[in-house]
């Protein structure tokens, strides 16, 4: 089984995917594929073993037909984010299908996905259809997804979230509404005249929402959010605009696929509440990090499973996030976490969004080493221009908050965070906006 088989089970007249306003019924992808599957302008080149197909497409429908071709020819179709770093070809698929990873053998791998990861280098993982497949109809449960759902969604499918929620509504036959640009002062018009009845965003997207949109929804049942912190006040303002919306934020990953989600008449003014574990999902905590027990992992993981983050469980057995390993800056004999201070930065109600980095206290030296004066730089968004007067007492409410050694040394305002296409923060690029600022400045 593969995914241009899923979508020939489907009403081939049924619509599938309505585009920036253009429609493709399920018929009209499978054909499409089928014919760029015998075009060997795309397919002209042997891709190592398994035969993989990387895709560097920026339109979705141009991605998901190429994505769908490779599967009719038996390979194995790979999304690039845009935001990855170009390395070798040769060296990337080595670094895959290794023989210590278990991935030599790709008979019953149909597709790959590739994260930029943490630090911009990319990883690749390889599934087999089952790895998502047998999970589609436990996740359109809880996700509230149905034959007759339409749901929008907004971006690449580089994104694993993106390409993950596509095939769960194609496997039942629904209709994904897709805008490919970001520009959120078109949602309202495509929610409306498309009958969406469901949104997918990041969270950093989807509480756009609350300052573009001019009218209620009471159409929308189901609002999906993942790979950011979601609280009960963020939830609360979507609520305003959509009544009836049952609210979901998952905790998961491109190794692990869902790993626990909350509802929004549960979460948490923190914002660190992610849940109770998904069916079949298993979930322990040693040491503070979190380790995952799953079927429906990529080839080559051995559970229990960590991807390095933090947290606890409380006494319901839900989990709670605390943030990476990674995260965690040791500044001046003292560990501080990045991610508290971010959490503790967006609880204010003046603040969108935040980011915490250690940089020098001299941004024109070269590199940056331990043995350089470095200082705790807040980056925050405002929610909006009205809000510059509340933020000149900002500081001083974070002393009620974080500890002496917390506080950051410099808050610094600006447009927007920079994010990759999977909704982390981009901190190579938040540090050359600051770099070139600094710069401009002096």
């Amino acid at each position: 089984m593969n995914y241009i088989e899923m979508m020939r089970q489907q009403e081939q007249d049924r619509v599938a995917l309505i585009e920036d306003g253009t429609e493709y019924t399920y018929g009209q992808l499978v054909k499409m594929a089928e014919n760029m599957s015998r075009d060997q302008k795309f397919f002209s080149e042997e891709r190592c073993r398994g035969r993989i197909h990387l895709i560097r497409r920026e339109k979705i429908s141009h991605q998901l037909v190429e994505f769908l071709a490779a599967c009719e020819r038996g390979e194995v179709p790979v999304m690039v984010p845009k935001d990855a770093r170009q390395i070798p070809r040769e060296r990337m698929i080595a670094d895959a299908i290794c023989t210590k990873n278990g991935t030599d053998d790709l008979e019953n791998i149909c597709m790959g996905v590739m994260t930029s990861g943490s630090t911009g280098e990319p990883k690749l993982f390889f599934r087999s259809y089952e790895s998502w497949g047998d999970f589609f109809p436990i996740q359109n449960q809880i996700f509230g997804i149905h034959r007759d759902s339409r749901l929008f969604v907004q971006g690449s499918l580089a994104f694993t979230g993106n390409l993950n929620l596509y095939m769960a509504q194609f496997s039942i036959g629904a209709t994904i509404v897709a805008q490919n640009k970001f520009n959120p002062r078109e949602w309202e018009d495509m929610i409306a005249g498309n009958r969406v009845d469901g949104v997918y965003l990041i969270p950093s997207k989807l509480m756009c929402m609350p300052r573009v949109m001019r009218h209620t929804y009471p159409a929308v049942q189901t609002i999906i959010s993942g790979s950011q912190s979601l609280g009960k006040e963020d939830a609360q303002r979507l609520k305003e605009i959509f009544p009836n919306a049952k609210i979901t934020l998952y905790y998961g990953a491109s190794e692990l696929n869902y790993i626990t989600y909350v509802t929004d008449d549960q979460m948490t003014k923190q914002q660190d509440l992610i849940g109770r574990p998904f069916p079949g999902v298993q979930v322990e905590v040693r040491e503070q990090e979190i380790y995952v027990t799953t079927p429906y992992h990529v080839a080559g993981v051995v559970c229990p499973y960590t991807l390095s983050d933090c947290g606890y469980l409380d006494e319901q057995g839900n989990l709670h996030f605390t943030g990476r390993s990674d995260d965690i800056i040791n500044l001046r004999g003292r560990k501080v976490s990045a991610f508290r201070i971010e959490e503790i930065l967006r609880s204010q109600p003046e603040v969108g969004s935040a980011a915490v980095l250690a940089l020098p206290e001299d941004w024109r030296r070269d590199g940056y080493s331990e043995r350089q004066h470095m200082i705790l730089t807040a980056f925050i968004t405002l929610r909006d221009n009205n809000q510059m007067e509340k933020s000149k007492s900002l500081r001083e409410r974070l002393r009620w908050h974080l500890a002496s050694y917390e506080m950051p040394d410099r808050i610094v305002i600006i447009a927007d965070i920079p994010r990759k296409e999977n909704g982390k923060i981009d901190k190579k690029r938040l540090q050359q906006i600051w770099e070139t600022q600094q710069g401009m400045s002096s």
